[in-house]
């Protein structure tokens, strides 16, 4: 799903010089953990108490960042191009102006918001203002 991706997407990405699995590796003293981006699952390796801890945080900060995504239904899978704008142009400043990832699901006609509460609530509010600028008829 989009929000799995996104979510292996943030703790495999480099935050101040390490990722979120480099950081939960050496907390928890594991020998390591592996990403695989391909089938979305992680590997942790090294002794049974070490690793139960590690699997513990990142279970922890999963839910955390599960917490920090809304969806939005899209009206009219049309309107994800008015959404994304030309050249991704009206994307772009709905995230830069709410600090929030923003993913399309056009074919379920969702909308992922990823970011803190008042971040996500701006971007909200910003998509909620496309639709109403641009009403979509059936016919």
């Amino acid at each position: 799903s989009t929000q799995s991706t996104w979510v292996f997407r943030v703790i495999t990405s480099r935050e101040e010089g390490s990722t979120l699995l480099e950081k939960v590796s050496q907390s928890a003293g594991c020998d390591s953990i592996n990403a695989d981006r391909q089938t979305l699952t992680i590997t942790i390796l090294g002794e049974k108490t070490k690793v139960q801890q590690a699997h513990a945080e990142l279970t922890q900060k999963i839910e955390e960042m599960q917490k920090s995504i809304i969806s939005v239904a899209l009206p009219h899978e049309k309107l994800a191009r008015v959404v994304i704008g030309p050249q991704g142009q009206s994307i772009n400043k709905i995230r830069r102006d709410s600090g929030c990832e923003i993913d399309i699901d056009d074919k379920a006609k969702l909308i992922y918001i990823y970011g803190n509460e008042e971040g996500r609530k701006k971007a909200e509010a910003s998509l909620q203002k496309i639709f109403s600028e641009n009403p979509i008829t059936t016919e």
